[in-house]
């Protein structure tokens, strides 16, 4: 039974900023088309939402960080609150001003941020939570996406030297020394860096080109010894000269291989979920016409993704040549309705069987023509137990409790 339970909420930032502004409370219900997937719905506080896929937006005592627009300090910064998805609690952490979008977290607890120019570096375990400056480099503009290692020691950044001369880097910074080393520098802009969390000696990360589909060497790795220059992994074009529009790509947990969407929106087929090696090799885990993205379980038994649009929905005036054989039509172009901030559209939410490829309802959220950092963009708890998702139209974190024994009979 579903029952409405309030957070307790600790009123004192850790980091001496001052009194955060009071989180709602976190709701339980369910509210959207049922799957037997869902034990419960947990609501975070309002405006919050979590990190970007490819890092890691969990404490090491299994909660769950999210960050929440704020004024801090007189500026505009962010609070950073930790939920206990199973209790419903919130405790304030930290509040930073100037921080951008996203931000990842080691395992050990340490709390990596990008500023404009900069890295600040927090460790969450701290009774005080001070703010440390590892990087502040005017000119160079750091990516709102950046990982830190599992273990704490090293922070990846993308960054952009947009005056002439244009300079692009893809550079580490060592959480003890502060010291900045440039890893690449090949002539283009790159984003969406972060560690293998299989080995973090390998580097996953995509070149940057503006619209999508012209980018035919999206994603790419680097090693130190293996790949020093980077590696191009997926090839985008098929014996036909038909392309792939590919991207939304993280690294696997299990293995060395990236898990990445090929869009509607490609001439090739088919399209939908792939799993791409660090060696180059690849293989279509299940097809669609309407993922966008993607995240994988730490045992790689299960995938999720959100689509374009609704899971059993075809578009009137789509030729059926344009579905796949088990999934609808490409989502149409104007499947965000609307107008300006206030275009949404269904972004139904999907569970991934990673060997078999079949799929399965799970929730059925919002995404916007506004985008970041309110788009879907699913996430897997550390213990495989909650699903963690963004909707657009409510602004808010979204957790699903997923029951065992369905997940189990279903990849079993």
């Amino acid at each position: 039974m579903l029952i409405d339970r309030r957070s307790t909420l600790a009123l004192l930032a850790a980091s001496g900023s001052g009194i955060l502004s009071p989180a709602h409370a976190v709701i339980m219900r369910n509210d959207r088309p049922s799957s037997p997937f869902v034990r419960r719905v947990v609501r975070g506080p309002a405006n919050s939402y979590t990190t970007y896929p490819h890092a890691n937006g969990f404490l090491p005592d299994g909660r769950c960080l999210v960050a929440r627009p704020a004024t801090v300090k007189g500026r505009p910064g962010l609070d950073y609150l930790a939920i206990d998805l199973p209790s419903g609690d919130v405790e304030p952490m930290v509040s930073v001003a100037a921080a951008r979008a996203y931000f990842a977290v080691s395992s050990n607890g340490l709390l990596a941020i990008p500023k404009t120019f900069g890295v600040a570096l927090i460790d969450l375990r701290a009774s005080r939570r001070a703010e440390q400056h590892l990087l502040d480099e005017p000119g160079w503009t750091v990516a709102q996406d950046l990982d830190i290692s599992p273990d704490g020691a090293k922070i990846l950044v993308t960054r952009s030297h947009y005056a002439k001369p244009q300079r692009f880097d893809t550079s580490m910074i060592g959480t003890g020394t502060a010291r900045l080393t440039r890893i690449l520098q090949p002539g283009w802009q790159m984003d969406h860096a972060h560690f293998s969390p299989y080995d973090p000696s390998w580097v996953c990360y995509a070149r940057n080109v503006a619209p999508q589909r012209r980018s035919m060497q999206r994603m790419w790795v680097w090693n130190a010894r293996a790949a020093p220059q980077g590696r191009n992994i997926f090839r985008q074009v098929g014996k036909d000269g038909k392309t792939f529009v590919v991207s939304h790509e993280r690294a696997m947990f299990h293995k060395p291989a990236m898990l990445t969407i090929a869009h509607g929106s490609s001439a090739a087929t088919p399209r939908g979920l792939y799993e791409v090696g660090f060696d180059g090799g690849s293989r279509l885990i299940s097809e669609s016409n309407r993922d966008f993205h993607c995240n994988i379980s730490r045992d790689g038994r299960w995938a999720v993704v959100s689509l374009q649009g609704r899971a059993d929905e075809d578009v009137p005036g789509v030729a059926p040549s344009s579905r796949g054989a088990p999934t609808p039509a490409r989502a149409s172009p104007r499947w965000l309705q609307g107008q300006g901030a206030n275009a949404f559209g269904i972004s139904d939410v999907q569970i991934v069987d990673m060997r078999t490829g079949k799929r399965a309802f799970l929730f059925r959220a919002t995404n916007a023509v506004s985008g970041q950092p309110y788009e879907v963009q699913p996430a897997i708890s550390p213990d495989g137990k909650w699903v963690v998702l963004k909707d657009a139209r409510e602004k808010t974190v979204i957790a699903l409790e997923i029951d065992p024994r369905t997940l189990s009979a279903f990849v079993s």
